[in-house]
């Protein structure tokens, strides 16, 4: 009578499970890498958008202390645009215009650009952020007297 073995007709069973865990364990290890990729590229681009503002905010800061300082600027300015050089900061660049307002010659207008990590648009997570802001030029007003406003008194003076 022939009798039967049960294992040896399963030869090649256990190398095909190994094959399979091998073909799960890789698809959600791609899947794990995917993810965690597009993670730090989207905490990469969060970051340098605000790079980018702040680099914006210290291009207005620029213009206006440009034009707060330079008589020559803003002579300049009142009838053309001024664009400055992209200027690098340790974590971004910045540029900015200074543009006359029209029928009024004491006001610009100051659009800024800020740019991280660099200008470049091809650069991995660039991110850029404008502002813009309209200044008021004040005549500086020549200081007064010494004394201009004094109270004097040789007696006991009351103030209400």
């Amino acid at each position: 009578m022939k009798t039967l073995n049960p294992m040896t007709n399963n030869k090649g069973f256990v190398l095909i499970i190994v094959y399979l865990v091998a073909i799960f364990v890789t698809i959600f290890s791609f899947a794990f890498f995917a993810r965690h990729r597009a993670s730090m590229l989207a905490t990469e681009r969060y970051r340098n958008r605000i790079l980018a503002f702040n680099a914006a905010e210290a291009g207005i800061d620029s213009a206006l202390r440009e034009l707060g300082t330079d008589q020559a600027m803003q002579a300049q300015t009142i009838s053309q645009a001024y664009t400055s050089a992209t200027s690098p900061l340790a974590q971004g660049e910045f540029h900015y215009t200074i543009s006359p307002v029209a029928n009024e010659p004491l006001k610009r207008r100051i659009d800024a650009t800020g740019c991280a990590p660099n200008c470049t648009d091809t650069s991995r997570a660039y991110q850029t952020s404008a502002i813009t802001v309209y200044a008021q030029i004040y005549e500086a007003t020549s200081p007064g007297g010494l004394f201009d406003y004094g109270v004097y008194t040789t007696q006991t003076m009351t103030l209400s």
